[in-house]
């Protein structure tokens, strides 16, 4: 298993969030899948979609022998009061064929599920000149890989040049991605050879990740958002076996739910009596970081910073 981290300390220059543009939407949902399949002696076949509602769709009328890919996507986001982000994304493949005729598949699915908010801090100190949002987030759910070659032909197999679900939470007002697990095979390309196969799963059961905010007191409304994302991705290239099953699962569905909001002045003390009031949520104001029940990818990730940035990400899919 390759777990990659990313948890890295926001170090952020002196421009203040307001500079953001706000946005008039209040949450949203992308779901979707591609794929491309070759084989020998047929014309490549491609195909892709996005949806903003769940997506079930298999595709058997692929160029190579007995087969089907299934592509699972689902997202969904909070009510007023409870900040919940849901996401889940699921890849089931199943080829067949009798001659071992050489084949390539690229396929994906994702889910990502976004809320955005126009925040305010209001009720501080007059002598507070900036500070931070401290968003604490828990998260429940499971990502899982598996894949299998059947027994055939002695010393061939399929290549996995990728076989990975992964889970991500980001925002784009902050240093992104603040939490970012693959779990994949272990150095790719890697061959799985005829009657072979491999596995590996991780679980994330009410851990806390923490997403800090930088923000200038005179901003007034400023924009915030979170965006939680699912996705499985299978790359393989047949080498003579005579077939590839595999079952890529990121199911982050249920969920990942925001604790409360820490705020804090440009020298890292809490104010207790600040207070965070958003155009579309309701939040919940705390002082510190609830004991997590089990670490989020093994440990608490405190992310801060003491000066401000202007950062926008964008991500696009690979």
């Amino acid at each position: 298993m390759v777990c990659k981290f990313l948890r890295t300390a926001c170090v952020l220059t002196a421009v203040s969030l307001f500079l953001f543009p706000l946005k008039s939407d209040a949450d949203m949902v992308a779901n979707g899948w591609d794929y491309s399949v070759t084989s020998a002696g047929s014309i490549p076949l491609t195909d892709s979609q996005d949806s903003s509602s769940a997506i079930d769709n298999t595709v058997a009328s692929l160029p190579i022998g007995t087969n089907s890919l299934r592509f699972i996507a689902d997202g969904n986001q909070s009510s007023v009061s409870t900040h919940e982000l849901k996401a889940m994304a699921q890849l089931i493949a199943n080829i067949s064929v009798s001659d071992g005729t050489s084949f390539s598949v690229d396929a994906r699915a994702y889910s990502e599920s976004t809320i955005t908010d126009s925040v305010e801090v209001t009720n501080f100190p007059g002598t507070v000149t900036g500070g931070e949002l401290i968003f604490a987030w828990a998260l429940d759910g499971n990502s899982s890989i598996s894949a299998s070659v059947p027994s055939g032909m002695t010393g061939l197999g399929v290549t996995l040049n990728n076989l990975a679900s992964t889970v991500q939470l980001t925002s784009s007002v902050s240093m992104t991605p603040i939490a970012d697990e693959t779990i994949d095979v272990p150095s790719a390309p890697f061959s799985l050879a005829a009657g072979s196969s491999f596995s590996d799963s991780f679980s994330a059961t009410t851990g806390t990740t923490i997403i800090p905010v930088p923000f200038g007191w005179t901003a007034g409304e400023f924009n915030v958002d979170f965006t939680l994302v699912s996705e499985v991705h299978l790359n393989a290239t047949n080498n003579g076996a005579s077939g590839l099953s595999a079952d890529l699962l990121a199911d982050y569905y249920n969920t990942a739910t925001l604790i409360g909001v820490i705020i804090k002045d440009q020298n890292g003390n809490v104010l207790p009596d600040a207070v965070l009031t958003g155009t579309n949520f309701t939040y919940n104001t705390i002082t510190a970081v609830p004991e997590p029940s089990a670490f989020w990818f093994g440990a608490l990730v405190v992310l801060g910073g003491a000066v401000w940035q202007r950062l926008r990400k964008s991500r696009s899919h690979q």
